[in-house]
């Protein structure tokens, strides 16, 4: 009888202890994610607040080079956020719980698509929000910035290493439609202008291909097909008799 007693008071003291460590983690875990919530707001307001005063000293008009530049800090703040995440998940065991590897990108999906709750009233700016904050549309003028200057500023290796960067915000859009819209028009834009790889734009296409499926992509994809075809066809009329 005394050794059955000892061993439910043993199951007791476990459980209890079981109980105090799920306590202390979902706290810890909870903590963590709201920090990383107040990362990334204040990272998005701090853009937003050298915006306004840029716009102010230019007597309220917005200066798109300006806008172009705030773009790029935050896409590339983004990433830098998002890989330092990912660098603790694969060094720690933190995350290894899916409830909590969940919970973090949840919070990060607040992040990307500028959802979050408990914004002050004079925060609520829609049109500035919309204009400056459309994470979707930023991305894609980000994607389109970064092509256009291949290869006098970014090389090869770094354009490639920049997909798989950007696709860790792409994964956590929520309007994947608008981005699709804005890069497919740039890319009308650079291979108008000239500025366009293909190699490069279909490394693009592929990469987004596999995230989000082929229909997505069918209609960039049947920009660059026509482009290439009409190459060939002027090609082979050069080489006619007939030229």
């Amino acid at each position: 009888v005394k050794s059955d007693i000892n061993e439910k008071n043993k199951k007791l003291i476990i459980n209890n202890e079981s109980v105090k460590i799920k306590k202390i983690k979902d706290l810890l875990y909870s903590k963590v994610a709201q920090a990383l919530e107040i990362v990334g707001k204040n990272l998005l307001q701090e853009e937003k607040r050298k915006f306004l005063e840029k716009k102010l000293s230019n007597n309220s008009i917005i200066n798109m080079n300006y806008h172009i530049e705030s773009v790029i800090s935050i896409i590339e703040n983004l990433i830098q956020l998002i890989e330092n995440i990912e660098i603790i998940k694969q060094e720690s065991n933190i995350f290894n719980d899916k409830q909590y590897s969940q919970l973090i990108q949840a919070k990060l999906s607040i992040i990307v698509n500028n959802k979050f709750s408990n914004v002050k009233k004079e925060e609520k700016d829609e049109h500035l929000n919309n204009f400056f904050f459309n994470i979707s549309k930023n991305l894609a003028i980000h994607i389109d910035y970064t092509l256009k200057n291949y290869p006098h500023k970014f090389n090869y290796d770094y354009i490639i290493n920049y997909f798989e960067n950007i696709m860790l915000i792409f994964r956590l859009l929520d309007d994947k439609d608008i981005f699709e819209i804005n890069n497919r028009k740039f890319l009308c834009q650079r291979i108008l202008s000239q500025t366009y790889n293909e190699d490069l734009e279909l490394k693009l296409i592929n990469k987004l291909k596999l995230e989000n499926g082929t229909i997505f992509t069918f209609r960039s994809e049947i920009m660059i097909n026509d482009i290439k075809n009409s190459v060939n066809i002027f090609d082979n009329y050069r080489t006619s008799k007939y030229y």
